[in-house]
């Protein structure tokens, strides 16, 4: 329920050659999202398109025919943050859920060891678990990405995850 494909800049397999691989694998469906970030540092922000990701579905769809089922979703960063500009961008959309995901604290990638710089990494943990209850509480979505990503950059960092 959370893979990425060429829809979002952070992937490099499209949605079509994903669904094809799932058959092979025998899954029985996938749950697409793209990225629909706003936070004015993530390299995301500005990637999503939705025709062409709406496009890409299709592809995936006729291609795979009713062998698999698949779902399409999109991540919203920070949700609490971006909602308005997240409604805007998914106007007259409806797709099948939506996921929200903490990838930020303030200016701080959590992804990145930088985060952790000049900062004790546990008060910026439990920042993050603040932040993230803030998208379950306030932010209507079907599924919370990614929770506990902020270990990737406390490994970058060397601290203990």
């Amino acid at each position: 329920m959370h893979v990425h494909a060429t829809s979002s800049p952070d992937a490099s397999v499209s949605e079509k050659d994903l669904a094809l691989r799932a058959m092979e694998q025998g899954l029985s469906g996938i749950g697409f999202v793209a990225h629909v970030d706003f936070h004015p540092d993530d390299f995301c922000t500005g990637g999503f398109d939705r025709a062409g990701y709406e496009k890409a579905f299709g592809e995936a769809l006729d291609a795979s025919g009713d062998r698999i089922e698949l779902m399409l979703g999109v991540e919203i960063g920070e949700p609490f943050r971006f909602r308005l500009e997240a409604d805007r961008a998914l106007l007259g959309s409806i797709p099948d859920f939506v996921t929200g995901a903490l990838h930020w604290i303030g200016n701080r990638l959590t992804l990145e060891d930088s985060a952790f710089v000049d900062r004790d990494s546990m008060e910026l943990v439990e920042e993050y678990y603040r932040q993230t209850e803030l998208i379950v509480t306030e932010c209507d979505m079907d599924i919370l990405a990614h929770m506990g990503i902020f270990r990737r950059g406390l490994a970058k960092a060397d601290l203990p995850t």
